[in-house]
């Protein structure tokens, strides 16, 4: 089902127009319980309000608030298993490029955000006091990327501890391979890592 509009202005006329469409794809909603896909509760619903307003936004089907409530519960189990995680399996490439470094004299500190909205700038902040340099990693293309914005408000923070420009390795700008050794080609590793710190300090390899 398509819900992709146009813009209108917005007039009463043109709400009116957009919760009609919100209401039918409610209606026409099937939800996945139990392993299969299954019509909604039909005739069964709840209002679902604004916060600030309260003003009923849409009817949901009653059926679906618990599916939501089990669908919230199991993301949040499945995130408390990943936060378990040692530290060493999450960030396995920028551990083991501080290893590398670490032999080599450099002593590199890995810093794990964890969120990026919240983003943890006074941490990262805090390292950069101490080291003088910031490397962003991450997966994703350059281009527009999160690591942009780590940048920026970082350098925002502590632009006056930072010996030199932040540096970023991220992606390859490709569209992400499907096949395992062109994935791995495509994302940063810990040689490009290592090589990438190398350069920001002005070291040979």
């Amino acid at each position: 089902m398509q819900l992709m509009r146009e813009s209108q202005p917005a007039t009463e006329q043109g709400k009116e127009s957009e919760m009609s469409a919100i209401d039918t794809a409610i209606r026409d909603a099937k939800q996945f319980v139990g392993g299969e896909w299954v019509d909604a509760a039909d005739g069964s619903t709840f209002e679902d309000r604004d916060p600030y307003t309260g003003d009923v936004v849409a009817e949901v089907p009653a059926g679906s608030r618990e599916d939501a409530r089990r669908a919230v519960e199991a993301a949040a189990a499945e995130f408390a298993e990943w936060s378990k995680t040692p530290p060493a399996v999450r960030q396995g490439v920028l551990l083991e490029a501080a290893d590398v470094l670490a032999r080599e004299g450099v002593q590199a500190e890995v810093v794990d955000p964890r969120t990026l909205k919240p983003l943890d700038v006074e941490t990262i902040a805090a390292s950069v006091q101490k080291t003088g340099h910031l490397l962003i990693v991450e997966e994703g293309w350059g281009f527009a990327g999160l690591g942009a914005q780590i940048a920026h408000s970082v350098s925002g923070a502590a632009f006056d501890y930072l010996d030199g420009p932040i540096v970023r390795v991220t992606g390859e700008d490709v569209p992400m391979p499907y096949t395992r050794p062109l994935e791995d080609a495509a994302i940063p590793d810990s040689a490009r890592v290592v090589k990438a710190v190398k350069d920001m300090l002005h070291r040979s390899s």
